[in-house]
């Protein structure tokens, strides 16, 4: 026993001992081991959370360990923390973004369905981290997968009022167009009628158009007192009046009077002298 420990010391005789590099940049090993007078080489570049990038993790031999005088350490180098990019999986369906998440070195999590505007339902609609987030290897993805587009119900605003019919709409979720009509039979401001009608189920969204009245249209009679019969009637029929004319010559009475609001298509009475 005695001579074979004789034989390993006489072997060590004369090494050096390797320092510690741990944590140091390479520079700054490689000076180190040049005033040893030993060389250094790069045997391996690895990941690290712990050891920022560029720095040692370890040595081959390690710190106190013996090498021959001008014999070579290896150094192990961080490349720092690994991360993998998470990449853009938007509009495949959840089988294949599986695949591909899997394929990256990620862990597919949970799978959400929720509805979308634009996203057909079945297909990915953004991952939970989003595309372009960096994370560490076997992290988990979730899925968020669209349903398609919602189905609500649209009831019928015949009516009622039209701003408040507008305020609804626009709240569910509806795109409206309003046009403004004159109506006899629907007060001004309500609506006279709605294009689709009332529907248990239409995707949300959907185009509205909303027809709202603006009442009566009334005309103020004009003045067409000492006009010849062809200019007057030609002045009130382009205001949508009709004309009714008794006698010949220069309008010198108006019925209706002039000034009195009336309904488009109303009939203005026309006397000439």
């Amino acid at each position: 026993m005695s001579l074979v420990f004789g034989v390993v010391r006489f072997l060590d005789i004369g090494k050096v001992t390797v320092p510690s590099l741990v944590g140091l940049s390479k520079a700054e090993a490689v000076k180190v081991l040049d005033d040893l007078a030993l060389g250094s080489e790069v045997s391996d570049e690895v990941f690290s959370e712990d050891v920022q990038k560029g720095r040692i993790i370890s040595t081959k031999p390690g710190g106190g360990g013996r090498i021959s005088p001008e014999g070579v350490v290896g150094l192990v180098i961080s490349k720092g923390p690994e991360r993998i990019l998470i990449s853009n999986l938007v509009g495949i369906t959840p089988d294949i973004a599986s695949q591909k998440i899997a394929d990256l070195g990620l862990a597919v999590g949970e799978i959400f369905e929720v509805y979308d505007m634009k996203i057909e339902s079945g297909f990915v609609i953004k991952t939970e981290p989003e595309s372009g987030s960096e994370v560490k290897r076997s992290s988990t993805v979730n899925l968020i997968v669209s349903k398609g587009i919602e189905k609500i119900t649209l009831t019928s605003f015949v009516g009622k009022g039209g701003e408040q019919a507008l305020s609804e709409l626009t709240e569910t979720g509806f795109d409206v167009d309003v046009e403004y009509k004159f109506s006899d039979g629907v007060f001004k401001g309500q609506v006279i009628s709605q294009t689709p009608d009332k529907s248990d189920a239409i995707p949300k969204g959907s185009k509205i158009k909303l027809f709202v009245s603006k009442g009566p249209e009334f005309i103020f009679v004009p003045n067409v007192i000492g006009k010849s019969k062809n200019s007057a009637t030609l002045d009130l029929e382009n205001l949508g009046l009709r004309v009714s004319i008794k006698g010949s010559g220069k309008v010198n009475n108006i019925s209706p009077a002039i000034g009195s609001k009336v309904k488009q298509g109303s009939l203005i009475t026309l006397t000439l002298r």
